[in-house]
């Protein structure tokens, strides 16, 4: 008797998930069937939908602790790094007079675009797939890898992202480096919304490696006092292209700024850029 009703238990404990999964399901499907109709109500065939009428100026979203492609100064509350270097030097270029940035969490970033609260978003965003089916890109201005580092004392147990199985890992939420580690068997993600938090969460032992852009772990390596604490295995996890992101329809910018983007990769300065934020690294 016990075992039918544990078999019960189990069949009713099964249904349970799978009905969770399909809810989990539909709430992604709703969730993107709605930005993605506010992005065409938005769009207006091309025209500007950013709360200014003013042609010259160019709203855009930012994750202000992106490292080092946006950095946020503690004290001013500046902004500063490669992708800030870059758009200032494309919009430049494309006539904007005027930029106005909008700091948020990562994963804000794309819903803002949709919903017109930002003309363009750019903080070292992969160009995918799945995210040109629902924006566009102009890039890509920067290609890397996802790399991993970890805390040195689990130097001779992780040699390899497959040491990872069943292990705690820190990520930033909704990035690619979140989608990788995802398919890590049985690991543990620790999800934070900053890179910062990323890093701090691997310093406290929050988490025994971190998976994130190769560029970010050099310059944290490069720039923080317990370098030694930490390494990076060299290992390219997945190739990666950052590009601006922008709605679909915004052929507005989006001309102005692929045109002024080719110019400004062509020059000198661009690999002044490169040279400055990332040097040998």
């Amino acid at each position: 008797m016990s075992c039918i009703i544990f078999k019960k238990m189990c069949y009713s404990s099964k249904i349970k998930r799978v009905a969770m999964n399909l809810i989990k399901a539909i709430c992604v499907i709703v969730t993107l069937v709605i930005l993605l109709s506010v992005s065409v109500h938005a769009q207006t065939n091309g025209t500007k939908t950013t709360g200014t009428d003013d042609e010259n100026v160019l709203m855009i979203g930012i994750e202000g602790t992106s490292i080092p492609f946006v950095i946020t100064d503690d004290i001013s509350n500046e902004y500063n790094g490669f992708d800030i270097d870059f758009i200032n030097a494309i919009a430049r270029e494309a006539g904007y007079t005027k930029l106005i940035f909008k700091d948020m969490h990562f994963d804000e970033l794309l819903p803002s675009v949709l919903t017109g609260q930002v003309d363009i978003a750019i903080s070292m965003i992969t160009m995918t797939e799945e995210r040109a089916m629902i924006v566009d890109f102009i890039g890509p201005y920067y290609e890397t890898h996802l790399g991993l580092m970890i805390n040195r004392i689990y130097i001779n147990r992780i040699k390899r992202v497959e040491d990872l199985k069943g292990k705690k890992v820190c990520v930033k939420s909704g990035t690619t480096c979140e989608k990788y580690a995802s398919t890590i068997p049985s690991a543990n993600l620790i999800n934070y919304y900053s890179e910062k938090e990323v890093f701090d969460g691997l310093t406290k032992n929050e988490c025994v490696a971190v998976i994130t852009n190769e560029p970010v772990i050099q310059y944290f390596l490069h720039n923080n006092i317990d370098e030694n604490k930490f390494m990076s295995l060299n290992t390219v996890l997945k190739p990666a292209k950052f590009g601006i992101m922008i709605a679909k329809g915004r052929t507005d910018v989006k001309s102005r700024l692929e045109n002024a983007m080719r110019k400004v990769m062509a020059t000198s300065y661009f690999q002044d850029m490169c040279d400055r934020w990332f040097g040998d690294r």
